[in-house]
């Protein structure tokens, strides 16, 4: 998995709308962002999921880079709080990941 897969696969809110379809990457941005209610100055923790041994290391391993372009504060390897803006569960080459955005 590459670096931008994994990057475009963290901002996505969503895979279809049913009255236009398919949305495009930067719909997505913008559903995810208004569903979430947040504004330029606000931040996020990102909180992950998974089994996988190879997606963790991944995130671990770019996890700066993932934080400067999603514009997050942190990435956490922890179980979703009550207080989550959006999640979900994504598959990745066979593989479960569930992803959340908590607003600091």
């Amino acid at each position: 998995m590459t670096t931008l897969k994994l990057v475009n696969l963290m901002m996505r809110s969503s895979d279809f709308n049913p009255y236009s379809g398919k949305l495009s990457k930067k719909d997505n941005i913008l559903a995810a962002i208004e569903l979430a209610k947040l504004t330029k100055d606000d931040w996020v923790d990102i909180y992950y999921q998974t089994e996988n041994q190879d997606l963790k290391q991944v995130i671990n391993e770019y996890k700066e880079l993932l934080n400067n372009e999603t514009v997050s504060r942190d990435i956490l390897s922890k179980p979703v709080p009550a207080n989550a803006l959006a999640q979900k569960q994504v598959n990745i080459d066979g593989q479960d990941i569930t992803l959340a955005l908590v607003k600091k």
